[in-house]
């Protein structure tokens, strides 16, 4: 079981995944931006979990898709895993780790 879940937070399809779904978010709240203003826009698309939908005459909303706060903490934790599942800690290689830990 836990190698399982291991198995997919460390994925390339979970990165694949997280990349399309930043590419179409991208791609309409950048649209919604001409009738939302860029404020609102960036609200409501790039600096929330959800994006929600709100129909008409009810008074709830509906997460239709994941937004960019969430799109980016699940790519953070994929690459974190998948680097510590992926490179072996050695001495000879702790020049290129600290590297990359200071990027």
């Amino acid at each position: 079981m836990l190698r399982k879940i291991v198995d997919l937070v460390t994925s390339l399809k979970l990165t694949i995944v997280c990349l399309a779904a930043g590419m179409a978010l991208i791609f309409v709240g950048t649209i919604a931006q001409v009738h939302l203003g860029i404020h609102e826009a960036q609200q409501r698309y790039f600096q929330s979990m959800f994006v929600w939908w709100p129909p008409e005459g009810r008074g709830f909303k509906i997460p239709i898709f994941p937004g960019g706060h969430l799109i980016g903490a699940v790519l953070l934790i994929n690459l974190i895993a998948a680097h510590a599942k992926r490179f072996r800690w050695t001495w000879r290689k702790l020049g290129i780790h600290l590297t990359h830990a200071g990027l």
